[in-house]
């Protein structure tokens, strides 16, 4: 099952949750006292290829939380090789989502969203060469 999260108070939810205590001052949304049973939780904070794209606000939310974890939250710099990942990702999801969704689009294309009809035809622009090339350089950054 994932989880994902849209805020500071879903984040300290989550964190609830593993905790099994948890409290948050609702006037800034910030945790202020959390208690495990066994252990502290650990967690990372990893900036993606596109960190420099998020709001000031959320920058300025990731800064607070990282802040208050502090020792049990490790701040992880991805190397170079992630600096492509976004780009090669949209290469493969264009080919592989033309690929497994050309029957949907002959026979009703009405059916499915304007942003995957959007995919669809822009993998028509995604050159053979590229979507290997993207596959390549992702494959070992799954390791």
């Amino acid at each position: 099952m994932y989880d994902y999260t849209e805020s500071i108070a879903d984040t300290a939810a989550q964190a609830g949750r593993l905790s099994l205590q948890f409290y948050v001052d609702t006037d800034d949304g910030l945790a202020k006292q959390y208690q495990m049973l066994e252990h502290e939780p650990r967690f990372a904070f990893v900036k993606s290829p596109v960190w420099d794209r998020a709001s000031a606000q959320t920058q300025d939310a990731f800064e607070k939380l990282n802040d208050f974890l502090g020792e049990n939250c490790d701040l992880i710099n991805l190397p170079t090789e992630f600096d492509t990942v976004v780009e090669n990702h949209q290469n493969i999801m264009c080919v592989e989502m033309s690929r497994n969704l050309a029957d949907f689009m002959t026979k009703g294309e009405e059916q499915l969203n304007k942003k995957i009809r959007a995919l669809f035809k822009e993998s028509t622009n995604v050159k053979t060469i590229d979507y290997n090339d993207s596959i390549n350089q992702i494959l070992p950054l799954r390791a």
